[in-house]
């Protein structure tokens, strides 16, 4: 699936906006950009969105994860030289990898669709 750099910039925004409402409504543990000073803060607010997220169609989860690992193949120069930089370890060549194989290996909603298959010993059938 291609996605465009609209639809991107789409769903980059909206998450954007959402975090700026959030925080004029939220505690002042809140920092900017969702970082939390309190980490029981910070696992109400992930609690919260996941409650929102699994609302959401397989379709739709399918199109937030292609986002984001279209994004993180985008930036995965500027992600492996910080991750080197922010914690002195590692090689920001290897790193680079590491994003393009968790962009492309990472499970996805497929994880999600039940799968059934039959044999001269029955049926079975994973969800």
């Amino acid at each position: 699936m291609n996605i465009s750099d609209e639809q991107i910039n789409r769903v980059v925004t909206e998450v954007v906006d959402s975090i700026k409402q959030s925080n004029t409504n939220s505690s002042s543990s809140r920092g900017y950009d969702g970082v939390y000073t309190n980490m029981n803060d910070a696992v109400e607010a992930a609690h919260n969105a996941f409650l929102q997220y699994k609302q959401r169609s397989i379709q739709c989860r399918k199109n937030f994860i292609d986002a984001i690992r279209q994004m993180a193949i985008d930036h995965k120069e500027e992600l492996a030289r910080m991750t080197v930089e922010e914690t002195g370890m590692g090689r920001v060549d290897h790193k680079i990898l590491k994003y393009i194989n968790a962009a492309k290996n990472s499970p996805g909603v497929e994880e999600l669709q039940p799968k059934a298959w039959s044999g001269k010993n029955g049926l079975a059938l994973d969800e």
